[in-house]
């Protein structure tokens, strides 16, 4: 049976190195590596943007005025997670 969805994400803006986004994701649950998805439209479709054994990532592929999406699973020997909870952002 797959692992539990993350049970946390947040996102916080990086104004320091110019426009970008902190996503970071926990869970309760095993995990191998983490693959954080993003859309520009609510409910998706989601694009896979990184995948990494660590919890957060860093997006500067981001533009001022939009609003952008994301969504985060997890994966171990037993599958992926389903999606975690969608988090939002508008970079201002």
């Amino acid at each position: 049976m797959p692992p539990a969805a993350p049970v946390q994400i947040k996102t916080m803006l990086i104004p320091c190195r110019g426009p970008g986004v902190q996503i970071a994701a926990s869970s309760g649950a095993t995990v191998d590596h983490w693959r954080f998805k993003k859309s520009l439209t609510s409910g998706g479709p989601y694009v896979l943007i990184w995948m990494s054994p660590f919890c957060v990532y860093e997006d500067y592929d981001v533009r001022r005025g939009e609003t952008h999406y994301y969504v985060v699973t997890i994966v171990n020997q037993t599958g992926e997670s389903p999606n975690s909870a969608e988090v939002s952002i508008t970079i201002a």
